[in-house]
């Protein structure tokens, strides 16, 4: 028997014990290329849908000063009271642009590996001692952990009250903000993304801003205090 075994996953298979994969017949190509024809450059289709396929029609599109933001719920920004300002995620033209210029020195290689670097390495020892005490680990958990950990270094989220900030970042992507109704669920949830934003806030975001008001820091937070935003922005 362990013969016909060893038969059968010989030639080709992997020659470490206990694994019978032919490993040497995968692919090892990461992204497979589409043979469907890609079709007009710009078209709309029945439903009033346009699709853009070309790539110096979709640079044109995503540069032009006429596109307008469409995820993220966007469109319900429009309710908001004319004297707030957009979040950066939802600026159009020459102020999106003029934030992006702002803070582009936070994100550069350069800052990136000068003022993260060390940190970066700190987060991520430290989830490998975890791992190697706990002999087991969330990969989703851990991956969410370290983002957050270097991303609140760059925003300025240092301040929390309550340890757990990637857990409540966590939980508000996970929520369901597709919109409100009027039935009980739909009400449930919404009661619940709202809590979520309000501890989100008073628990990380707040403090940060009442610390930067005292004592600027080199972060994205105090870079918008200095530009007027208020903590409802």
């Amino acid at each position: 028997m362990s013969e016909e075994v060893s038969r059968a996953t010989s030639g080709g298979a992997d020659d470490r014990p206990g694994c019978p994969t032919d490993r040497a017949a995968l692919s090892q190509r990461k992204t497979t290329r589409s043979h469907k024809p890609a079709g007009r450059p710009v078209e709309r289709g029945a439903n009033g849908t346009w699709h853009v396929r070309g790539h110096p029609q979709a640079r044109a599109v995503l540069r032009s000063a006429d596109t307008k933001q469409a995820g993220f719920n966007a469109e319900l920004l429009e309710g908001l009271p004319q004297r707030m300002r957009p979040p950066i995620l939802y600026q159009e033209g020459q102020p999106h642009h003029e934030q992006r210029r702002g803070t582009a020195r936070f994100f550069s290689p350069k800052t990136v590996s000068e003022s993260y670097r060390d940190l970066m390495e700190e987060l991520a020892g430290a989830a490998i001692r975890r791992l190697l005490r706990k002999r087991r680990a969330d990969l989703d958990a851990l991956s969410m952990e370290l983002a957050v950990g270097v991303a609140a270094q760059v925003v300025g989220l240092t301040e929390s009250r309550l340890p757990g900030m990637a857990r409540r970042l966590d939980a508000f992507f996970e929520g369901d903000v597709t919109g409100f109704g009027w039935n009980p669920r739909a009400i449930l949830g919404f009661a619940r993304n709202q809590a979520r934003v309000a501890a989100f806030f008073y628990l990380d975001v707040k403090p940060a801003i009442e610390a930067r008001k005292k004592e600027p820091r080199e972060d994205v937070i105090s870079h918008l205090i200095s530009l007027g935003y208020g903590p409802a922005e």
